[in-house]
């Protein structure tokens, strides 16, 4: 599984799974939005927005 972070319009920083965990459990999540892949129905990735 891959992690990123991303700021709109500035970068797409990949980041490990224990910042990922980090920032999960300790920033408000203000929304959650699946993204599904074109073509695969049982994948897809989720953005957080916080």
């Amino acid at each position: 599984m891959q992690y990123h972070k991303i700021r709109p319009g500035v970068s797409k920083l990949r980041i490990s799974r224990s910042e990922f965990i980090k920032a999960y459990n300790e920033i408000p999540i203000l929304a959650l939005h699946p993204v599904p892949l074109r073509g695969q129905d049982a994948v897809f990735q989720l953005e957080f927005y916080v």
